[in-house]
């Protein structure tokens, strides 16, 4: 699809179709629950940004729940230079064992000379890519990306490592998941973002890693079990790309019960006494993973560094001053 579409009740994928968005920044608006089962598969694929008034591509607005089945996944790609990506809004967001979102590979693209794509890519030849953190440095002429972005409310996409004119892929970064959801997201299966490893042509001629990229998620109540999995993992070398650095580690941050009144706020990094930040969640249970690539070298302070991870949490109770009276 490359225009607009509106279903006034829910829409269904099942296995054997899939929605592919191309070559724009497409409104995708579900009146009903947007439903994938029995491996159904989306992907969406961003134009560019730039000039568009918004900070995301492709918006997918369901007014009901968006619901997934097992072997059912969502591939969000972001635009390769640009990096303008996919909004998903909903009321509830379902993800079981076995499905979810893969932005692995999806975001800034690498680069055969010069320097990546994205304001941490890494340059040719060699440099690992950053984000949440820097990347690693490498054996070669290329320089390491470094850090960029927002901590708090992430929604770019990982940076490309810098490549050499022999290797057919240059590595990718980790792309951008965000959601917005006004009402609860259930996590047992995943939502990933990570980076490309670098890929070697000669034991003296490889590339650098891609940076993890962003999962952005608000909503009302978060859960998840154990098998759960949250990550933006940045890139490292294969086996043969021993001299390229390795991918700094994405960026995670999600919101719970927060006000339209505070987003701001907690954006610019301002945060408000009754938002609690921590690396935990009582009722999410699984994984949270920004960590760093491995490449050339992963000690400090050449090698790659792991990224950004944290909950905002409304502190309900902090609603004011308490007064006891005897």
């Amino acid at each position: 699809l490359q225009g607009d579409l509106t279903a006034g009740g829910n829409l269904a994928l099942e296995s054997g179709t899939n929605i592919l968005a191309v070559r724009g920044n497409m409104l995708l608006n579900c009146g009903g629950d947007f439903v994938l089962t029995n491996g159904g598969v989306a992907y969406f694929m961003n134009g560019k940004t730039n000039g568009v008034g918004r900070d995301y591509g492709i918006l997918i607005s369901v007014t009901g729940d968006m619901k997934m089945g097992s072997s059912s996944w969502i591939y969000p790609y972001s635009h390769f230079s640009d990096g303008g990506s996919c909004l998903f809004k909903m009321n509830n967001l379902i993800i079981p064992t076995n499905a979810g979102f893969n932005a692995d590979y999806k975001g800034f693209n690498g680069a055969w000379s010069g320097g990546g794509y994205g304001a941490g890519a890494g340059t040719y030849w060699g440099g690992g890519a950053g984000y949440g953190g820097k990347g690693g440095k490498t054996s070669l002429s290329g320089s390491p990306g470094n850090p960029y972005g927002s901590t708090n409310a992430p929604i770019h996409p990982g940076s490309g490592g810098g490549s050499h004119p022999n290797v057919p892929l240059p590595p990718r970064g980790g792309g951008s998941v965000r959601v917005e959801a006004t009402g609860t997201v259930t996590l047992d299966g995943r939502i990933t973002a990570n980076g490309k490893m670098g890929g070697g042509w000669t034991t003296t001629m490889d590339s650098g890693c891609g940076s993890g990229g962003a999962i952005f998620i608000m909503c009302n109540a978060l859960y998840g079990a154990t098998n759960g999995v949250m990550s933006a993992n940045g890139g490292s070398s294969d086996g043969s790309a021993v001299y390229g650095g390795g991918g700094g580690g994405g960026r995670i941050a999600i919101w719970i019960r927060i006000p339209e009144s505070l987003r701001t706020m907690i954006s610019t990094g301002n945060i408000p006494v009754n938002v609690t930040v921590t690396n935990t969640h009582p009722t999410y249970l699984g994984a949270l993973s920004v960590t760093n690539g491995l490449g050339y070298t992963n000690l400090a302070p050449n090698g790659a560094e792991p990224g950004t991870a944290a909950f905002f949490i409304l502190n309900s109770l902090a609603r004011g001053a308490v007064f006891t009276f005897y």
